[in-house]
């Protein structure tokens, strides 16, 4: 499954493990590369609720399976959709409320944003604000796979 991340798997895993979490993390690489389902996979990672850590992400348990199903509420999943600039800053908007809530089923309220560069400047900078005033129980994954298309004050606190 991710086989072809070993590496990348085994340091979010230890990250996790040593409660040493970033806020926010950049997943990029080339197209179809797996950046969207190893996101998947460490957002499971962090509200599986199966006690053996080294059995998570379980997939069986209820926070796994609605992470699975992007139907957990403390998970969230954003893409950029073409050509409506305007659904980028009201997406972002929209997380920022969708944070101030503190996490209701699992640890962490985790958001994978998929494809960020193709996010409008405004959305851009909407998220930056939320970005440098991390709250301790959120977490950002972005996927990229021109992450030079990010603003630069976005990719330095990544």
């Amino acid at each position: 499954m991710l086989d072809i991340h070993e590496r990348q798997w085994q340091f979010l895993k230890k990250s996790v493990f040593l409660g040493k979490i970033n806020h926010a993390y950049l997943f990029s690489g080339k197209p179809r590369l797996g950046k969207r389902k190893i996101a998947l996979e460490f957002a499971k990672l962090l509200n599986c609720q199966n006690s053996d850590f080294e059995k998570r992400p379980c997939g069986k348990c209820l926070c796994c399976q609605e992470t699975e199903k992007n139907c957990h509420p403390d998970f969230l999943y954003l893409e950029a959709k073409q050509g409506d600039e305007e659904s980028g800053i009201n997406s972002v908007r929209d997380l920022t409320k969708w944070l101030s809530l503190k996490p209701g089923l699992g640890a962490f309220k985790t958001a994978v944003i998929d494809q960020f560069q193709k996010f409008s400047l405004a959305a851009h900078s909407a998220l930056l604000k939320t970005l440098e005033e991390p709250r301790g129980d959120a977490l950002f994954i972005l996927i990229s796979d021109y992450p030079e298309f990010l603003l630069p004050t976005i990719a330095s606190r990544l």
